[in-house]
Order: C-alpha cells, then sequence, then structure tokens
C-alpha cells in the first residue's frame, strides 16, 4: 500500500470505531416502540473508573497512583446494571501482541467506583469488546484458546462492519458470550444493521474519541469547522479565489477547547445535568498536544505561521480547496514518505 492508502485506512478505522461507540450506545437510547430516546440511559466515554477497595485510604493512593482505567465504551441503564468495553477496530498480525489488549479488558474485570451515578458505583456490569468483522473469529479463538484470559463478569465479543445494499449500514452482531440486558442482547445475537444516516442525522457532530486521530483527519475537522467558519466572517470570503487566502488568528487553547466542546462525548453530557459535573472532573480531549503538531504541521506546508515566539497563537492562512481531505491526506504523505526514505538510507549508511 502507499503512504496516501495507509492514511486513508487509519481514517476509515478511526471513523469506525466512533461508529462502533455509536452505535452500540445507540442500541440502548433509542426506544424502537416509542421511537424516542429513553431518558435513564447515562452514557459516558474515555472517563476514568478506579478500582474498588474497602479502605478509603488505599482507594486514594490507587488513584494517586494513576490506578485507573479509561474504557471506550460506559452505559449505566436504569436498574443500576452497567456495560463498559473496548473497541478495538484492528489487531496486529502479531498475535503474542494481543495479551495486552485482554489484560486490559479484565481490567475492567473487577468493581469499579467513578460510574456517573449518585454513589460512584454500579450494581453489577458487563465487559464487551467490540472488533471489525474481519477480526472477529480470530480473536474469539484466541480468548477460548488461551487460558489465561478468562472472565468473573459477563463478557462478551461483538463484530461491526460497514456495508452497503442500495443504501450504507453499520452492522453489529454477538460474536461470543450474551448481554445481561435480555432485549439488546437477543438483538444482538440476530445481528443489527443501523442506517448510516442515524449517525450522521443524529451524531454526525460525534468526531473525536479519546484516542489520537489520525491527522489529516484533525486537521480536516479543524480547517472545516472552525477555520473556514472564522474565516466566513471576512467580507472578503463570498468572492475569495482559490489562490487567495485570508487569515484566521486562532489561540491554540482555545481550539483545543472549541474541539473538546463540540466534537467529542463532552456534549452528549451537555443536555444531561446528571453528567455536567461528572465530565468536568474528566480529563479532556483532544489532548493539546495533539492540537499543537496539527498546527505544526499547517506551519510546516506553509498554510500557517505563529504570531510571535511563544508559539501559543496560529495565524492560519484559509484557502478554498476542491477537497480539503485529499489536500491533507497528501500533505502528510509526503511527511510519511521523507521520514520512510531517511530511514531506507540510514539502513543502507549501516
Amino acid at each position: 500500500m502507499t503512504s496516501q492508502q495507509v492514511i486513508r485506512e487509519e481514517v476509515d478505522n478511526y471513523k469506525d470505531t466512533i461508529y462502533a461507540i455509536i452505535g452500540f450506545m445507540n442500541l440502548f437510547r433509542y426506544d424502537d416502540q416509542s421511537k424516542s430516546m429513553r431518558n435513564n440511559i447515562l452514557f459516558f466515554q474515555g472517563c476514568k473508573l478506579y478500582p474498588k477497595v474497602e479502605n478509603e485510604n488505599a482507594e486514594n493512593e490507587r488513584r494517586n497512583n494513576g490506578e485507573y482505567v479509561t474504557p471506550d465504551i460506559g452505559i449505566v441503564l436504569s436498574n443500576d446494571y452497567g456495560i463498559i468495553g473496548e473497541v478495538k477496530c484492528s489487531f496486529p498480525k502479531d498475535k503474542t501482541l494481543w495479551e495486552k489488549d485482554f489484560i486490559q479488558l479484565m481490567n475492567y474485570d473487577q468493581e469499579l467506583t467513578g460510574w456517573p451515578t449518585n454513589s460512584g458505583t454500579v450494581k453489577t456490569h458487563d465487559v464487551v469488546l467490540l472488533t471489525h468483522l474481519s477480526r472477529a473469529v480470530a480473536v474469539k479463538k484466541y480468548f477460548e484458546e488461551n487460558e489465561g484470559v478468562t472472565f468473573i463478569k459477563p463478557f462478551s465479543i461483538i463484530e461491526f462492519h460497514r456495508y452497503t445494499q442500495l443504501k450504507e449500514f453499520f452492522f453489529l452482531r454477538l460474536n461470543h458470550g450474551n448481554i445481561s440486558e435480555s432485549v439488546n442482547g437477543k438483538r444482538l445475537e440476530d445481528g443489527i444493521s443501523i442506517p448510516m444516516n442515524v449517525f450522521i442525522n443524529v451524531y454526525s457532530r460525534y468526531k473525536l474519541y479519546d484516542a489520537p486521530p489520525p491527522l489529516p483527519y484533525l486537521l480536516e475537522i479543524i480547517w472545516t469547522n472552525i477555520i473556514a467558519l472564522r474565516a466566513a466572517e471576512n467580507p472578503k470570503f463570498p468572492t475569495l479565489r482559490k489562490n487567495q487566502k485570508i487569515e484566521v488568528e486562532i489561540e491554540l487553547n482555545e481550539l483545543t477547547d472549541l474541539l473538546y466542546q463540540q466534537f467529542t462525548f463532552y456534549q452528549f453530557s451537555s443536555t444531561r445535568r446528571e453528567l455536567q459535573s461528572y465530565y468536568r472532573l474528566q480529563p479532556k480531549y483532544p489532548k493539546h498536544s495533539w492540537v499543537v503538531e496539527a498546527c505544526k504541521k499547517l506551519i510546516e506546508s506553509g498554510d500557517a505561521i505563529w504570531k510571535d515566539e511563544s508559539e501559543q497563537v496560529v495565524v492560519i492562512y484559509f484557502k478554498r480547496h476542491t477537497d480539503i481531505f485529499d489536500h491533507f491526506v497528501k500533505l502528510c504523505s509526503k511527511s510519511e514518505d521523507k521520514n520512510q526514505l531517511k530511514l531506507f538510507n540510514e539502513k543502507n549508511d549501516d
């Protein structure tokens, strides 16, 4: 594969991870009978949960030592039952590396505190792993053949993929185990196809989760959803030609906050009073370092400059592009090609 193809595949995987998170969450949020969203479901993503211990001092010590887990998926149902889990769109070819992923899942297989409930706990919870259809059978086999990978709490593997049949759908199906919540557990046994327009019409603003996005993808979000809107405030914008530019000045802290507030799962909490204070205590994403890296890439390409030596404010030269995502894929692939060529030359020097 070329470097551009690798980048595009990475972006597709990142998007599919978000679709899997949203699709699984939506199974519990959406009531098929009333055709409306349930109000008794809490959903959270990328938030810290801590191992529960009886001794309060020991619990505080664990927190201070950074002993916590941050599941990709967290759901609390009305009967104080929860579900937490991971989404792994792909697994390494080297199966010896899979142990790390299952150790992470086994860390969820214990009593945890920090749930968005009054007590900070739930009575019981399931552990789930969502993975792409192309890897699900191999992952299931790995789990069944490794005696060291065990779960006390209900554990399930759910496979997913996108497909087109007149319209585009996102498919979820139970591959192993079962979900304790019987209604959706049964539905997942048969497989559930979710129209992609659900993601577009209802969840279109959810573009980032708590893992670093591919750089071209993050750059496209910044350019299209923030910089372009700022540029549109300029009187020159309506008549801007392809070879012309508009300067847009923005602080990096502001840029990071806008991404967090508008394009992460934090915005789900903004409509739920129960989650507002909860999310305020959680780590924010995107991390500031991700945004700095994106701005440095724009500066490297000549699309931006630092306003001053403090490097806290960036001036971006907004231009019209026929395909902004394609522009950033090509931009980032050049860096990949240069790095590979440099590595090749260094090996030859040896």
